[in-house]
């Protein structure tokens, strides 16, 4: 089930999720693309997807603070990576990969 945080006039700040087998994925909206932080994978993405990896965060690198409430093994002190998906194709086809990686 998606947990998330709404702020001050139903601005959405992250919608997390989580798979059946326990791995977390959170939704950051932007305008013009879909923006995802992810457990660290991108050493076993497909070929495919890999061009949609932005960058990994270390452990110590700041990034949306809400992670920490809704995506705790996404928040500051753990490794994650973030991508950038320009449609929703995309990151449908990530998602259906990412759904089926075990914990």
């Amino acid at each position: 089930m998606p947990s998330g945080r709404t702020g001050t006039g139903g601005t959405i700040h992250i919608r997390a999720f989580e798979s059946k087998f326990g791995r977390q994925l959170a939704i950051v909206p932007g305008l013009k693309s879909i923006r995802a932080f992810t457990e660290p994978v991108f050493d076993r993405v497909p070929a495919t997807l890999a061009h949609l990896h932005y960058r990994s965060y270390s452990e110590n690198k700041s990034r949306n603070h809400h992670l920490k409430q809704h995506a705790p093994r996404l928040a500051q002190g753990r490794n994650a990576d973030y991508w950038l998906f320009p449609t929703i194709g995309e990151f449908e086809s990530f998602a259906r990969w990412y759904a089926q990686l075990t914990v």
